[in-house]
């Protein structure tokens, strides 16, 4: 009796995984992330009805993301790709999901050299972890850099305290800095504002940084304004 009891109970899980298999979305082509001040990974919440296997009412909400006018170019690219893009099976109904969503840090002016140039760096780490100690060849994400500390940069004031993280894409050519590119991982609501910061951070680069040589390289940076 508790065997059939079991062999009930695993036809029921195999039945339930076959009819929630059979009641799934896919894309027909990838989602491509507008283009903002932002980089990396937010979280939205998509909620939609499947009828005749296409989303359709779809409605996108924020549950982790960047400044509110970010926020909203993403939600209203997430909504017109669902509608363009999904083609679900299953019966019609209502369904509600998470997407991870991340907005990556181009930069259409280096093109493939970027590229290159994180792969160069990934396959620095990749060796110095194999060999369990400092490398002898130099890090290509560590170019040799100073800060001019005779070069005033002009004073940044926002309306209340907030802290900043840039992600900062810079071409060095022989010396002088070609191209700063800068993006956020943390700001603040207003876009703006955030707009404000981003260009005060890269006027302050091209007039502090001084570094040597050719390199195309990524950074981090923290800015704290009380």
């Amino acid at each position: 009796m508790r065997l059939a009891l079991l062999l009930v109970g695993l036809l029921m899980g195999m039945n339930a995984f076959a009819q929630e298999a059979d009641q799934t979305c896919t894309e027909t082509k990838p989602f491509v992330a507008p283009q903002t001040l932002w980089t990396g990974k937010f979280v939205y919440k998509a909620s939609y009805k499947v009828r005749a296997g296409r989303a359709e009412s779809v409605d996108v909400d924020t549950f982790r993301g960047a400044d509110r006018d970010t926020n909203s170019t993403v939600r209203k690219a997430l909504e017109k790709h669902i509608v363009e893009n999904y083609r679900c099976s299953g019966p019609d109904r209502r369904v509600e999901e998470y997407l991870a969503i991340n907005l990556p840090h181009d930069v259409p002016e280096l093109g493939e050299r970027l590229y290159e140039a994180r792969a160069r760096v990934t396959a620095w780490r990749t060796a110095a972890k194999a060999a369990s100690a400092a490398l002898t060849a130099p890090n290509p994400a560590v170019p040799v850099c100073t800060s001019n500390q005779s070069q005033k940069t002009t004073l940044l004031k926002i309306s209340s305290p907030a802290e900043f993280i840039f992600h900062e894409v810079l071409e060095i050519r022989d010396g002088v800095i070609d191209v700063v590119d800068v993006k956020l991982m943390q700001g603040g609501q207003d876009r703006r504002t955030n707009q404000m910061v981003v260009d005060w951070e890269i006027s302050r680069i091209r007039e502090n940084l001084r570094c040597e040589g050719t390199a195309i390289f990524e950074l981090e940076s923290t800015l704290k304004l009380n």
